[in-house]
């Protein structure tokens, strides 16, 4: 009866060591107008492709409230635990520390995740992508990934609901790898992408492409980085050419002369400024490189040699 006894316990602390909680709530901290600070949870609602979905309503935060912070309930790790928190730049972070916070305000792709061991899961902000920042923070040892939304530097405030699906990664999609496949998978179903093999059937110049070898020619122009923002782009510095646009046709002519094939070719700092320059303001093309009908030609020349520039 003993030994019955010692099994049955020893395979109940083998289960609740492999069950897998998946994120159900948020803790949500607000900062209003006047300095207050109020904290609720929230419960998330499961969809009908098996996320747990966070919504708050834009009408739910007052207006001119200053920031709103996300804690996903299941992004949360004490020191020495085994797993990390993914950043959208594919950073990330091990629970190796007591005490530091990490701040990432912008996001070039609208995921993140974490891995604990509580569960791995993958998060997915449907809207208001560029108006959060994306932390990650430890005190004491203790380690929780977070998102702040910066209200008070929204033009005209909160204009849509803060949506957040999140999807609980098992088995051998457990892991940053697994988090990136669902992503993409998301996207190839929902039609945002579609594969290249696809896209080839209706666009001839990608189809080119995609068989060839993509080579940057020699940067047209730089111009010197400002010491200060200059955001009206009022007397900027001369550029530097480096190659100008009849200097691009003599390395053309080079590889045609070589042989060189099935070759897709850049070229970059073409635009007002060069590399460093006045982007997105590209126009007027520097007279210096040869200017507008200088680029005309150079594309010209390049079809007829069959390089797509």
């Amino acid at each position: 009866m003993r030994d019955l006894k010692i099994l049955c316990a020893a395979t109940l602390t083998a289960l609740s060591a492999t069950l897998v909680f998946g994120v159900d709530s948020a803790n949500v901290i607000l900062k209003n107008s006047d300095g207050k600070i109020s904290r609720r949870s929230v419960k998330l609602e499961k969809t009908d492709d098996n996320a747990m979905r966070l919504r708050i309503a834009k009408s739910e935060v007052p207006k001119g409230a200053l920031w709103l912070e996300i804690y996903p309930n299941t992004a949360t790790a004490t020191k020495g635990d085994p797993g990390y928190f993914i950043f959208s730049r594919g950073e990330y972070i091990n629970f190796t520390r007591e005490n530091f916070i990490m701040v990432r305000p912008k996001n070039l792709i609208p995921i993140f995740g974490a891995k604990t061991p509580h569960e791995t899961f993958v998060g997915i902000a449907k809207t208001l992508h560029n108006e959060y920042a994306l932390c990650a923070s430890a005190k004491d040892g203790k380690h929780k990934m977070y998102l702040k939304y910066g209200l008070r530097s929204i033009a005209g405030g909160l204009y849509d609901d803060i949506i957040i699906d999140f999807y609980t990664l098992t088995g051998d999609d457990a892991d940053y790898c697994g988090m990136g496949r669902k992503y993409r998978q998301l996207r190839l179903k929902s039609g945002e992408i579609k594969p290249i093999r696809e896209r080839i059937k209706t666009n001839k110049l990608l189809e080119k492409t995609w068989g060839n070898v993509i080579a940057r020619l020699s940067v047209c122009a730089t111009m010197p980085t400002p010491k200060k923002d200059n955001t009206c782009f009022k007397n900027p510095p001369p550029i530097r050419v480096i190659a100008s646009f009849e200097r691009q046709k003599e390395t053309i002519d080079a590889l045609s002369r070589a042989g060189i094939k099935d070759v897709t070719l850049v070229l970059p700092g073409w635009q007002r400024g060069g590399v460093n320059g006045c982007c997105p303001d590209i126009f007027p093309i520097p007279e210096e490189l040869g200017g507008e009908e200088g680029l005309k030609s150079l594309i010209a020349h390049a079809k007829a040699k069959g390089y797509p520039l």
